[in-house]
């Protein structure tokens, strides 16, 4: 049977034009179905226009077209393939990871990294296999990019202008193509899509900051966010969750006094790989002040995953507890690591 797929445009680069060599964004709804039609399989495939912005300018608001798109089409179409800008796409693709957490249809999302209409694009194949891994069984969201299918809230930008510009540094791949066809590598019936009627909750907060830990970096930003009216705030530490505790700059005391105050602080790491692990003093005096450490999440994901906790739950006892859970797939459980093989 013909698979019925749902394309939504958001806008970026895909779908950008080139005026006095700056890009900038254009409706590209001609060149896209001009795209779309050429696909010589058994899918019948429509299109929807959502946005056409640079994905600089994308923010939760903004994704809520994407994920009301889907929600209001579920029932009609067996798969979604939403086309975003690259810039945001890890955190379009982590935010509706949890809007849409107890999905049982697939939603791909993919861009480019050069225009559709340039010659050498690499949105044709993007667009191409992300329809072809939309028809499959995946439960989930998730991304397609270059030649891989990753879980959705586990990728980050690694590529400025490289066509592989996206990876999955904790997590394998969920499949590949290559050039005689497109793969899965597991069956993808995750235990963590249970089997009932999906669950989609729409939510975020500004109230979640994020900040990058740097040499001589003045404690009083901390303190400024919290007056500010900041719920949370992540830290993006260094190695594996150490952060300064003495001298002029340490950050012991004004994150002491921002959990005193109830205010939530996670600690993410700032590295490409690995995650947050408690094995020096300069984490460990962090953890026993009540500071959250979230194992191996994506800054993108761990943003996401805060702001939407915090859109839904006023109790931020609640959001902490949530925070350290596995909610879909964002990060590896407290004492197990991912144990998947893959054979190419």
């Amino acid at each position: 049977m013909k698979k019925r797929i749902l394309i939504i445009d958001n806008g970026g680069t895909v779908s950008m034009k080139r005026f006095e060599g700056v890009l900038q964004p254009v409706d590209g709804k001609e060149e896209i179905l001009s795209l779309i039609y050429r696909i010589k399989r058994p899918v019948e495939i429509h299109y929807e226009k959502i946005n056409s912005i640079d994905s600089s300018n994308l923010h939760p608001g903004l994704m809520k077209p994407v994920f009301n798109a889907i929600a209001s089409n579920y029932k009609d179409y067996d798969g979604f393939v939403v086309l975003t800008g690259t810039d945001t796409l890890a955190y379009l693709s982590s935010f509706l990871s949890f809007w849409l957490e107890e999905i049982h249809k697939p939603v791909v999302i993919t861009g480019s990294q050069k225009p559709l209409n340039e010659l050498g694009s690499d949105a044709p194949g993007n667009i191409y296999y992300s329809i072809m891994f939309s028809c499959e069984d995946i439960p989930e969201v998730t991304v397609f990019f270059g030649k891989h299918l990753f879980r959705g809230n586990r990728v980050t930008k690694a590529d400025s202008q490289g066509f592989d510009a996206f990876d999955s540094p904790n997590f394998l791949p969920l499949g590949h193509v290559d050039a005689l066809h497109h793969e899965i590598h597991s069956p993808l019936e995750s235990a963590l899509r249970p089997n009932e009627k999906e669950r989609f909750r729409f939510a975020w907060s500004d109230k979640a900051a994020m900040i990058p830990i740097h040499p001589g970096m003045k404690p009083e930003l901390l303190g400024y966010l919290i007056k500010s009216g900041y719920r949370a705030v992540i830290l993006e530490a260094y190695g594996m969750g150490n952060l300064p505790f003495e001298g002029p700059y340490s950050l012991e005391q004004p994150v002491k006094l921002a959990l005193d105050s109830g205010v939530i602080i996670c600690v993410v790491t700032r590295c490409y790989k690995g995650g947050v692990r408690v094995e020096y003093e300069t984490a460990r005096r962090f953890l026993d002040l009540g500071a959250l450490f979230l194992r191996d999440i994506t800054r993108e994901a761990a943003y996401s995953k805060l702001s939407w906790l915090l859109g839904l739950y006023e109790n931020n006892s609640t959001v902490r507890e949530l925070m350290l859970e596995v909610l879909c797939g964002e990060m590896n459980n407290r004492s197990a690591i991912s144990t998947w093989k893959i054979d190419y």
